[in-house]
């Protein structure tokens, strides 16, 4: 028998807001698409979002449980209700209620241009896709998803819901998800790791899913490493690369291998600045060796700017003086 499936929207307002606020960005998702978030006081809470000229928004008051599918409301407390209304130019204006009764029923009224009117199939069609993009694309309830995506539809399964998803703040806590929970075979891995550098748009969502990957994954596997690093190589932000690769060489014993990779991929980053922070956190026991060292000079010609050089220069001269 299925676990029972719930989540409270009461909590939407906090998951959310973690989401959006993690780096701020969302890149290309957010260029045609305006999302705000105000919550009031308890478990009442408003998310507005804004697309291809209409305006969504959903109020919600208790606590409300979707359907596994999540397309549809299966419970409220009573009281509670959600309400979700999409209105813009040029087409109709609908919206949904659904009000949770003393007896357990969940009561639902649907309106076309504020008029209450028959729900239909197309009515319903709406209104299960309204709730869908809720859960999907602002997180609502997110672990507990993936978790029960990933249990069901294994890694294939997990990566097509990804791929549906347009938010990177979503698409990051999916991907944590997979990383964490999957156990995942070094092919399934590189899968994944090919996937997120491909898939997530957003510079600092890539990055802290890759962060959060060095401390849960066997990187000594020559084919995770490398998924990897070339994951971290598709981060067009300078400052988020120098984040992900400094997570690399700060784990507790970092292996000679990844610090090469580490090396290489330095020569990648656009700034000067940021490809010195990385090159000063190279271990002082991994400059003794000399293939190291080498890869180091390599990098270290990369550096176009005087001062940045001189600064990275100065521990390849400080290894040759000792």
């Amino acid at each position: 028998m299925m676990t029972k499936h719930i989540r409270r929207i009461s909590s939407v307002a906090a998951v959310i807001t973690l989401g959006f606020a993690a780096g701020g960005e969302e890149t290309a998702f957010a260029q045609n698409r305006n999302v705000g978030i105000r919550t009031s006081h308890g478990n009442r809470t408003e998310i507005r979002w804004s697309e291809g000229g209409r305006t969504v928004w959903t109020r919600s008051e208790g606590n409300v449980e979707f359907t596994d599918d999540d397309r549809d409301v299966r419970r409220i407390s009573p009281g509670g209700h959600l309400s979700i209304e999409e209105r813009g130019w040029g087409s109709t204006d609908r919206r949904m209620e659904f009000a949770g009764l003393a007896n357990g029923v969940v009561q639902r009224t649907y309106f076309e241009n504020g008029r209450a009117t028959t729900l239909d199939g197309q009515a319903r069609a709406w209104a299960n896709g309204m709730i869908l993009k809720l859960v999907r694309e602002h997180a609502v309830g997110a672990e507990a998803r993936a978790r029960r995506i990933l249990a069901r539809g294994g890694v294939s399964g997990m990566l097509n819901e990804i791929e549906q998803i347009r938010s990177s703040s979503a698409k990051r806590i999916y991907y944590n998800v997979l990383l964490e929970k999957g156990r995942l075979g070094a092919n399934d891995l590189t899968r994944v790791l090919s996937s997120i550098g491909r898939d997530i748009p957003s510079s600092s969502d890539k990055a802290a899913v890759l962060v959060r990957g060095v401390e849960r994954l066997d990187l000594a596997r020559p084919r995770v490493r490398d998924a990897w690093i070339a994951a971290a190589g598709s981060i067009p932000s300078s400052s988020e690369h120098r984040r992900v690769l400094s997570a690399a060489l700060r784990q507790r014993s970092v292996s000679k291998p990844m610090v090469l990779e580490v090396l290489r991929a330095v020569e990648g980053i656009p700034s000067d600045s940021e490809k010195t922070a990385v090159l000063l956190e190279i271990p002082e026991a991994q400059l003794r060796d000399a293939q190291v060292a080498s890869a180091y000079v390599t990098a270290l010609q990369s550096i176009r700017s005087d001062s940045n050089y001189r600064r990275a220069a100065s521990r390849v001269m400080q290894q040759r003086t000792r």
